[in-house]
């Protein structure tokens, strides 16, 4: 069947040249309803990008909702056989309030999920599948990366309470160095520890440089390694002008754990592409397998130069 490729949408062509990079790379398609049952996403709404999910009663009485995420549904119905490995990509509409709108909007979203027994190797490749991602959409991309498992670790040696954890977060994600070492002070925390914290806020801009400061930190070697391992798979990849550690970047460790990563590109205020490992989403759904994966965001992309 022919296509008229000037009768594509930019959406449409973008999508379908990142379906094929994904086929490229071994990756099968999965597909998935428009609406699923709402219990789910009400279980794990604070999983979710947005809490707002638009739900109906289907006419068997059975509360249902317009998909509004592809990962929670995949990782919840897929369970692979022991030391085998699931990989594949999508292409759904999913039902959230827009970021660029403020609104409810069918927002296309495409991506991969690898799900099974990965190691770190399966990491690094769906990372440099992320980068080509944002290749195809710009040559001025940039990729963020930060490790939740060394966050976690800093976090945890504040000795805090839940609710000043969160602020700590918050103040991370801010970059907000003045107010979290006064948080730290008020809570009575450790200097060493404090300092350990807030250093995560001043690692030097060159990835390799960083890497080496967080060995001398004292952060866990399994993490830093892991992190290394990232960051020379991106410079392979010949990414390594567009990659920097960036530990503002602070997902909820209640599902998220090791390497997180979002992509920017020029003309977008906003990360278009956003992934990471869910290992803890997994355990609550006492699922005893690892995963990572990543999407990207058609919402407002086309002002990508």
């Amino acid at each position: 069947m022919y296509i008229d490729d000037s009768l594509l949408t930019y959406e449409e062509d973008l999508s379908i040249r990142l379906r094929s990079l994904y086929r490229d790379n071994g990756f099968t398609r999965f597909r998935m309803g428009r609406f699923e049952e709402y219990d789910l996403y009400a279980q794990f709404r604070d999983f979710l990008a947005s809490e707002n999910i638009i739900s109906f009663t289907d006419t068997n009485g059975k509360l249902m909702a317009l998909k509004p995420d592809v990962t929670l549904f995949f990782a919840a119905n897929n369970k692979v056989a022991e030391g085998a490995v699931a990989r594949v990509y999508y292409d759904e509409n999913v039902y959230r309030v827009s970021k660029s709108s403020g609104s409810f909007k069918e927002i296309l979203q495409v991506g991969v999920e690898c799900l099974g027994a990965i190691d770190g190797e399966d990491v690094d490749d769906v990372l440099v599948l992320a980068a080509k991602s944002l290749d195809l959409i710009s040559a001025t991309s940039m990729m963020a990366i930060t490790s939740l498992d060394i966050t976690s670790e800093a976090l945890d040696g504040l000795g805090l309470a839940a609710t000043a954890r969160v602020q700590c977060s918050r103040l991370l994600a801010e970059r907000n160095v003045h107010e979290l070492e006064a948080l730290l002070a008020r809570s009575g925390v450790e200097a060493d520890a404090a300092a350990k914290l807030v250093s995560l806020l001043r690692t030097p801009e060159d990835s390799d440089a960083c890497v080496a400061f967080l060995k001398e930190a004292g952060f866990r070697a399994e993490a830093v390694d892991a992190l290394a391992s990232a960051v020379e798979a991106l410079g392979t990849a010949g990414f390594a002008d567009r990659v920097r550690i960036d530990f503002s970047l602070v997902n909820d460790t209640a599902y998220y754990n090791g390497l997180a990563f979002q992509g920017f590109v020029r003309g977008v205020p906003r990360a278009v592409l956003m992934g990471g490992q869910y290992d803890n989403l997994l355990q609550k759904l006492d699922h005893d397998q690892r995963a990572v994966g990543f999407a990207v965001y058609m919402d407002g992309i086309r002002s990508a130069e």
